[in-house]
């Protein structure tokens, strides 16, 4: 009689993590099909387990009732309820009060504050009283130079800007690798460290990976096999979690300790960092473990500071030296491609690799990848509510921008163009003066060679590439004064409208010969002062993109009316992320973030 095969709960909780992470039932069927053929018992418990994990996620409430304001931001408080973050709006709310919530908040799973780590917005609540010691730690905090605050901050609460998202591979994660060293010598006293460091100062998030660790530690368990029961239990609370930067990265160093690879740490670093940022730093790589000590070291001193205040010169000094440190940087930039990385794996597996040429195998995978893309590109980047387009010919490390989007999305912009490998922003073309078009000219001159700024709008050429700007005129207002431009590439033709009014939209339509447009970007992300009727008509264009993330009642609905009365192909950032023209002499074709591919007929 054939024996039946025992359950693999490592295989079925990394399969419900994949098809949570991406949302996408089918590819939890795949998976379920896929299971059943090998082992009926995994495939039941797979779908049992994904069915109430999306039911559980989709009930979740904040249920409790006591938490502590953490930090004032942006017109709202975060309060922090200890195993996750609520928001509350209320001026006279500060640092270190006590609130009590009447009634359960209702879940945020907004993209923007899963990045924040907030997973609830609260409306219903009193407050009861201020613990004193969190008041006195961040008035002691706010007292302090602004050098000495900013380091404070940054190493005890992770509180840095958004464009920094590649700290989180830095001072983030300062506090975890202290309490995870902790933990190796006592599960006790790292279980009291940390529920002592939570509330004096705050819960940080990737403490839901070391709280399960140290109560599965207790059971006779394979290490898979608490790596598994830790997985569904996360996802259980929110599977959301697996998007954000600040958990998913020690996440993957704790997924990394389960396989045997044959590549090191340091390459599984490098690889994960291009992955998530775009870029990775080989000095931060190659010296990883004296700088997370160092960083352990400076977080430690960093809390004895804002009790014996004599230790803020040692502070300041280590701080600086850190700082110098992270300046010393040699970044390679760019996504990683799946058919790339399976090579190179597959090669340092052989056995007549040996160290050295393993070494140098990485290397120069690392510093070719970014030039791998061969195709010309024209793409519209998911920058939120504002507008961002880019244009990159095959095999460069530069492009042309137009517009740069929102201060507060600027972390998508900077990874987006980290992920193609720019290095040089040629021209940057700024449709016009509001702030989700040019609100990060100055950060982009911090993270990127802009060569030059366009304001003032005039013919352009770049590499073979025709920009025709054409003029409507000028107006009272900034936005029918946008610059608007005119691509025609490999047979694709491409309409930059920034946020024109029909007005403008009109005059463009009668001067210029503009029928047969195969690409028009929406004016003002879709509102219905643009893209008018006659507009459309007159264009006939086959795709319009809406650069917007639905708010505003963008996209109006007398717009999308519109372009369906004239066939126009619709997409949506907020729908669809990211989307890239790849134009070809044989075909072109679409992709998105949403992993989309269109073919598209000539």
């Amino acid at each position: 009689m054939k024996r039946s095969k025992d359950i693999s709960l490592f295989k079925i909780a990394l399969f419900l993590c994949i098809a949570l992470y991406f949302g996408d039932h089918l590819i939890a069927a795949v998976f379920f099909v896929l299971l059943l053929i090998d082992n009926r018992k995994d495939a039941f418990l797979f779908l049992v387990l994904y069915v109430l994990l999306f039911f559980l996620n989709s009930l979740r409430y904040d249920l409790i009732p006591i938490g502590i304001a953490e930090e004032r931001r942006n017109g709202y408080v975060i309060v922090d309820k200890f195993f996750y973050k609520s928001i509350v709006f209320d001026d006279g709310i500060f640092e270190g009060d006590i609130l009590y919530f009447d009634v359960p908040g209702k879940l945020n799973d907004t993209a923007s504050q899963i990045r924040k780590n907030i997973l609830f917005k609260t409306d219903d609540f009193i407050k009861i009283g201020t613990f004193a010691l969190r008041r006195w730690i961040m008035a002691r905090i706010e007292s302090y130079p602004p050098l000495l605050k900013d380091i404070l901050l940054k190493m005890i609460f992770n509180r840095y800007p958004e464009s920094e998202t590649s700290l989180e591979l830095g001072y983030g994660l300062s506090a975890y690798y202290f309490f995870r060293k902790v933990s190796k010598r006592s599960k006790k006293l790292c279980f009291l460290l940390i529920f002592l460091f939570s509330v004096v100062f705050c819960f940080p998030i990737r403490f839901y990976l070391l709280i399960p660790d140290l109560f599965l530690s207790l059971f006779e368990l394979r290490k898979d096999e608490r790596f598994a029961i830790k997985l569904i239990l996360i996802m259980a609370l929110n599977y959301e979690l697996l998007k954000n930067p600040s958990f998913l990265l020690p996440f993957l160093f704790d997924l990394y300790s389960i396989f045997s690879l044959d590549i090191s740490f340091k390459t599984y670093l490098a690889l994960l960092s291009a992955e998530l940022f775009g870029e990775f730093d080989l000095f931060d790589v190659f010296f990883f473990d004296i700088s997370r000590n160092f960083k352990i070291f400076l977080f430690l001193i960093c809390i004895l500071n804002i009790f014996f205040p004599f230790l803020s010169t040692s502070v300041l000094f280590f701080g600086k030296m850190l700082s110098f440190i992270q300046k010393i940087d040699i970044p390679i930039r760019g996504e990683l491609d799946l058919l790339w990385l399976i090579v190179f794996i597959s090669l340092c597996r052989h056995a007549f690799m040996d160290a050295r040429w393993k070494k140098f195998l990485l290397l120069i995978f690392l510093i070719l990848f970014p030039l791998k893309d061969p195709f010309l590109q024209v793409g519209f980047i998911d920058v939120g509510q504002g507008d961002s387009a880019y244009i990159k010919i095959p095999f460069s490390r530069s492009c042309i921008l137009i517009d740069t989007g929102s201060p507060y999305n600027y972390y998508k912009l900077k990874r987006f163009l980290l992920k193609k490998g720019i290095y040089q922003i040629d021209e940057l073309i700024i449709t016009h003066n509001d702030s989700d078009h040019n609100g990060n000219i100055e950060t982009l001159k911090e993270d990127f060679k802009v060569k030059e700024v366009i304001e003032r709008g005039r013919d352009l050429e770049y590499h073979g590439l025709f920009f025709d700007h054409l003029d409507a005129g000028v107006y009272d207002n900034d936005n029918d004064n946008s610059l608007v431009y005119l691509l025609d590439v490999q047979g694709l033709s491409f309409l930059f409208t920034g946020d024109i009014s029909a007005k403008v939209e009109r005059k463009l339509a009668d001067t210029y010969d503009l029928e047969g447009i195969d690409v028009l970007k929406a004016s003002h992300h879709g509102s219905k002062t643009g893209t008018s009727e006659y507009f459309v008509s007159k264009l006939l264009p086959r795709f319009c993109i809406l650069s917007t993330s639905g708010q505003y009642g963008h996209p109006h609905k007398e717009v999308l009316d519109v372009l369906d009365r004239y066939k126009a192909e619709i997409y949506s950032t907020n729908l669809s992320s990211s989307i890239v023209f790849f134009p070809g002499r044989l075909f072109s074709f679409i992709t998105t973030g949403k992993c989309e591919f269109v073919i598209i007929r000539s």
